[in-house]
C-alpha cells in the first residue's frame, strides 16, 4: 500500500511554460510517497511470532493442551484474517466514524469466526472468555497498528520523496492518475496544492545526487532533445538515486497497469505476461478439484436458489449468455437470473446500473451476495472458465471497447475467471471509463498470474462478499 500527495507549494506555471521548457530544464511534480504494506507485514509477523512463542510455553507448563492451543493459534489467525477482510487499509487512512465502523466490523467478523470454529471442531475450541479476550484483543492490536503507522509517517519514516519528471500532457495525467489512484490507500503524509508542477533545472537534479539525496526519479515522457537528461538521470542513478520509468512507477504503485503510457517494447521486453505450461496444468487442475468440492458442497443451495428463483418471477431460473473468452472464443456462460425475463426486449443489451430496475427484488439479494455467480462452476468444469481470472465480457460490449480502449484485446489472454483482480480492487462498473480502469488491474493480473496472486484474489473475494461490497 502507498499513497502520494502533493507537497510542493511553488506558483504553476503556465502551460507553455512546462510543455516546452528550456534546455537544460524540465517540469516536475514533488510529492512524498508513504509506504505501508511491508512494516504491516514484519509488525503482524513478528506478533505472530510472539503469540506462537506463548502457546508454546503455556503447552511446555501445563496451562494448555495441545488441542486448545491449536485452537486458540487458528482463533488469533482468524481475528488478523477479520481485521483483513474488514479493511486493513481503513484502519490507516479512515478518521472518526468511519474507522470506528470499521473496527466494529472487524470484531463481528472474528467473533462469527471463532464462533464457526467451536462448532466445527469442539475439542479445540477455546473457553469463552479467553475466546472473546483474544477477538477484543485483536481489536486492541488493529488500534495500536494503526497509530504507530500514522505515527511513524507522520515522522517522516515509511514515506519517500519523490520528483516525476515531464515535459507533455500526459505528465500531467500520470500525476492525476496516480494521485487518484492512492486515494485513500494510507493517510496523507502531508497538505500540499493540488497542482504542484514546478520547472526544475537539470544541474539541481545533479545536485541532488551530489549530496546523497534518496529522493526517486520517476520520469514519465523525455524531450525530444534528451540526451543531457539521460546523462544527468545517469549521474543521479550511478550516485544511488532511484531512478524509474512512469510504466513501472504506476504499476508499483497502483496495482494495476498504466494503460495510457503502455507500448508494445514494455511488454515484450518487460518481465511478466508469461503462461508456463506447468502453471496452466496446476491451475486447471485446482479449478477442477475445487469446482467438484464446490458443487457437491452448495448442490442443495443450488436447488434453493433455482427454486426461489422461480417462484419469484416468470422465467427460467438459469440465465444463459455468450460471452468472450481465452483467445477471442465465444462461450455461453450461466448464471442465476437475477432481473425480469424481458431485461432487453426493448432496450437491447446494455449495461446493470449499481439500482437498475430491471433487477428482481431476490436478484438483488442473489448478486449482493455473488450467489446468482454459482452455476459457473459448470463453466470451471468445462475449462472455459477458472475460479479466477479477468471477467467474460459479452461480444458486443467487447467490440464497443475495442474500438474506445487501446490494447482492449490483451485481457483475452488470459482463461476468465468468476473473480478476478479487478473484482475486487475497482467498485462495480457500467461505462466505458470503468472498463477502462478494469482493464488496467486485468493487465496486472495477466503480467503477475501466479497461485499465490489466485490466493489473494479469493481471500478478497471472500471480504468482499461478507462486507457486500461492489454489489454488481
Amino acid at each position: 500500500m502507498s499513497t502520494i500527495t502533493t507537497t510542493y507549494r511553488a506558483p504553476v506555471p503556465s502551460p507553455s511554460a512546462w510543455r516546452h521548457t528550456t534546455r537544460g530544464a524540465i517540469a516536475a511534480w514533488h510529492c512524498r510517497i508513504a509506504y505501508t504494506t511491508a512494516w504491516f507485514v514484519r509488525a503482524e509477523l513478528l506478533l505472530g511470532v510472539l503469540a506462537g512463542a506463548s502457546l508454546l510455553v503455556a503447552v511446555r507448563a501445563g496451562a494448555l493442551s495441545a488441542p486448545e492451543a491449536q485452537g486458540t493459534a487458528l482463533l488469533v489467525l482468524l481475528c488478523r484474517l477479520a481485521a483483513y477482510a474488514a479493511g486493513r487499509r481503513a484502519f490507516v487512512t479512515s478518521e472518526g466514524a468511519a474507522f470506528f465502523k470499521c473496527l466494529v466490523r472487524s470484531t463481528a467478523l472474528a467473533a462469527l469466526a471463532g464462533t464457526a470454529l467451536a462448532l466445527a471442531w469442539p475439542a479445540m475450541a477455546a473457553p469463552l472468555p479467553r475466546a472473546a479476550s483474544l477477538v477484543l484483543g485483536s481489536s486492541v492490536v488493529s488500534i495500536l497498528l494503526r497509530w504507530t503507522t500514522r505515527g511513524l509517517i507522520r515522522r517522516g519514516r515509511l514515506v519517500e520523496d519523490c520528483l516525476i519528471l515531464g515535459t507533455t500532457e500526459k505528465a500531467t495525467r500520470f500525476f492525476d492518475d496516480l494521485r487518484a489512484a492512492q486515494a485513500g490507500a494510507v493517510a496523507p503524509v502531508a497538505n500540499g496544492s493540488l497542482d504542484g508542477s514546478c520547472i526544475v533545472e537539470f544541474e539541481h537534479l545533479r545536485r541532488l545526487a551530489q549530496q546523497g539525496s534518496d529522493s526517486r526519479l520517476v520520469v514519465v515522457e523525455p524531450p525530444e532533445d534528451s540526451q543531457e537528461l539521460h546523462e544527468v538521470l545517469l549521474d543521479c542513478k550511478v550516485r544511488g538515486m532511484a531512478v524509474e520509468q512512469a510504466m513501472d512507477a504506476y504499476e508499483r504503485l497502483a496495482g494495476r497497469v498504466w494503460v495510457e503510457g503502455l507500448r508494445p517494447e514494455w511488454i515484450v521486453y518487460g518481465r511478466g505476461f508469461r503462461r508456463p505450461a506447468s502453471h496452466r496444468a496446476v491451475k486447471r487442475a485446482l479449478d477442477l478439484v475445487a469446482a467438484v468440492v464446490l458443487l457437491s458442497v452448495t448442490f442443495p443451495l443450488l436447488l434453493l436458489v433455482a427454486l426461489l428463483v422461480k417462484l419469484e418471477s416468470p422465467g427460467p431460473a438459469l440465465f444463459a449468455q455468450e460471452r468472450v473468452g481465452e483467445n477471442g472464443r465465444t462461450f455461453v456462460l450461466y448464471k442465476f437470473r437475477s432481473m425480469r425475463s424481458d431485461a432487453e426486449a426493448q432496450s437491447g443489451p446494455v449495461w446493470a446500473g449499481e439500482n437498475d430496475a430491471r433487477i428482481t427484488p431476490l436478484g438483488k439479494v442473489l448478486r449482493k451476495c455473488r450467489l446468482d455467480e454459482l452455476p459457473q462452476i459448470w463453466n470451471v468444469l468445462r475449462g472455459e472458465m477458472s475460479f479466477v481470472g479477468p471477467r467474460p465480457e459479452r461480444p458486443y460490449f467487447v467490440d464497443l471497447l475495442r474500438q474506445q480502449i487501446p490494447y482492449y484485446d490483451l485481457r483475452h489472454y488470459v482463461t476468465p475467471g468468476i473473480t478476478g483482480w479487478a473484482q475486487v480492487s475497482y467498485p462495480y462498473g457500467a461505462s466505458i471509463e470503468d472498463a477502462y480502469q478494469k482493464l488496467q488491474y486485468d493487465l496486472y493480473y495477466g503480467k503477475h498470474m501466479s497461485l499465490r496472486f489466485d490466493i489473494e484474489v479469493l481471500v478478497k473475494t471472500v471480504s468482499v462478499v461478507l462486507m457486500g461490497r461492489g454489489a454488481r
